[in-house]
């Protein structure tokens, strides 16, 4: 009987760890976000993309928001730029649908794929850039970077079934080109059995639970309500913008108001404005709160599962996949004191991130876990292949041969079995806003109410029309302004 060890399989993967992840670059990002080291985070990330790999694009997002923070206005619009550049490209062709290069993504992993961003990445991308230039006074850049984001707004349905579509076509056309030596024990990797194998509804649901998705309510796209994927913030900052320059912005804040009627101020507004009304002194806060949903890997051991009675000759057999993450939010709550109003005024809160985020997320994952299943397949199989092979060889030289082989397999199995757990991290988690009347004195006072005590910011209000964007990342991190002000127009209220 021949035997063989499993050293040289271990001594393969170990090689194949020990350089520094993408995921341990994020981390690294976030610590110096959270202790308000901005610019660290931002050269952190900017070296990164330099690099000009896959991931690139999201260097540049996390880039651009490190900027931001840094009160680096050009540096950031800058960054943003080149995302925004990056994205045009794939406006070509999707990530999925390109040929060659990602044959062995579709086979390895998602991670492997260029990061592609997703619909909230470049509508944000877009109102970032619309806000710093607003700070360098640029009004008519300001106002086309909010049309960008308020159309990309608009193709985000088209968009999404675009990948879809994609995806799956890419999906079936590598699995089609996957040998005849490596389909093992009637599985068909290409084929219905595929799914037989390894979509029993208790694993499925378990894999969807913890990944954070309803399994009895799945997306659909055709039944998904506007207001579910649109972002109010986007369309509340424009229709603001819009009114104070006069651009109109009735169809911006009617959208809002209707998105988030809970969202007080929009609806006010948006009657405001109906009525033909101009603002004159007033003030509009936007606070961004918290760090919006990340991804971590689980990773799901399959041997037995996938081919009973057979997995004695699989060296490694796994599926892994990105579990959303929710985080804490930075305040309980915002406040808004002037000398007139002491009490304060709270602010309302206009849209949870999270929320829009995980509707994306699970449009991914329904596609995400059809790839894994099907790379979990081919893997396996290709080391089954080559184990059976092996024991019956007719000679040690070919059995040795087609050990290493199946070693070599089973290493690359475990080496590209990994989670695609990249997203743009620096995301607030909810947006508050409130428009005020500004005090005599221009005095106002924002007040984070946090789990650790209340932290204050006082800010020197300008006359005129005033936007106030907030950042507040954690608890312990302090607030971070930036005020654009624009000229009262003449008779206004």
């Amino acid at each position: 009987m021949k035997t063989f060890s499993a050293l040289s399989f271990l001594l393969v993967c170990a090689l194949l760890t020990g350089c520094r992840s993408t995921g341990d670059m994020i981390i690294q990002y976030e610590s110096h976000l959270l202790v308000g080291a901005y610019s660290e985070a931002a050269d952190i990330t900017q070296r990164e993309a330099e690099r000009k790999n896959n991931d690139e694009l999201m260097w540049r997002l996390l880039c651009g928001n490190a900027r931001m923070l840094a009160a680096d206005s050009p540096s950031a619009a800058e960054q943003f730029d080149l995302a925004e550049d990056l994205f045009i490209a794939n406006d070509t062709q999707s990530v999925f649908a390109s040929a060659g290069e990602n044959t062995k993504a579709m086979l390895g992993s998602d991670a492997s794929f260029k990061y592609n961003g997703v619909g909230q990445d470049r509508i944000f991308c877009c109102l970032y850039k619309a806000i710093e230039y607003a700070v360098q006074g640029n009004v008519a850049a300001t106002r086309t970077e909010l049309n960008r984001a308020s159309q990309y707004q608009e193709n985000w349905l088209f968009d999404r079934r675009k990948d879809i579509a994609n995806a799956q076509e890419r999906l079936d056309k590598e699995m089609s080109k996957v040998p005849e030596k490596e389909r093992v024990a009637g599985v068909d990797a290409s084929g219905a059995q595929r799914d037989q194998v390894l979509s029993d509804e208790a694993f499925r649901n378990s894999v969807l639970a913890r990944c954070g998705i309803d399994s009895s309510a799945p997306v659909d796209l055709s039944r998904l309500a506007e207001a579910e994927y649109s972002n109010a913030y986007v369309a509340y900052f424009t229709g603001v913008f819009r009114w104070l320059n006069g651009d109109g912005g009735r169809g911006f804040l009617r959208d809002a108001a209707n998105w988030r009627p809970e969202c007080h101020p929009a609806a006010q507004d948006f009657n405001a404005n109906s009525s033909g009304a101009t603002p004159g002194n007033d003030v509009w806060f936007f606070v961004e709160d918290g760090l919006c949903s990340s991804r971590e890997e689980w990773r799901v051991d399959l041997p037995l599962f996938i081919l009973p009675g057979l997995g004695q000759y699989v060296l490694y057999a796994g599926m892994a996949l990105p579990a959303l993450l929710e985080r804490d939010a930075a305040a309980i709550s915002y406040q808004a004191v002037t000398p007139e109003s002491p009490a304060g005024t709270p602010l309302a809160l206009l849209e949870s991130i999270d929320e829009l985020l995980k509707v994306e997320y699970e449009i991914y994952m329904k596609g995400a876990i059809a790839r894994e299943i099907s790379r979990a397949i081919v893997k396996t199989s290709a080391q089954i292949a080559l184990g059976i092979a092996a024991d019956n060889a007719d000679s040690m030289g070919a059995f040795y041969s087609l050990k290493a082989a199946q070693i070599g397999a089973g290493a690359w199995a475990a080496s590209t079995t990994e989670a695609d757990i990249r997203s743009w991290v620096s995301l607030p988690k909810y947006v508050y806003t409130q428009h005020l009347q500004r005090p005599a004195n221009g005095k106002i006072s924002l007040v984070a109410n946090t789990a650790t005590g209340n932290e204050m910011l006082q800010l020197d209000i300008p006359e005129g029309n005033t936007i106030v964007w907030v950042r507040k990342l954690s608890p312990t991190t302090p607030m971070v302004a930036k005020i654009v002000t624009y000229p009262s127009p003449p008779g206004a209220r």
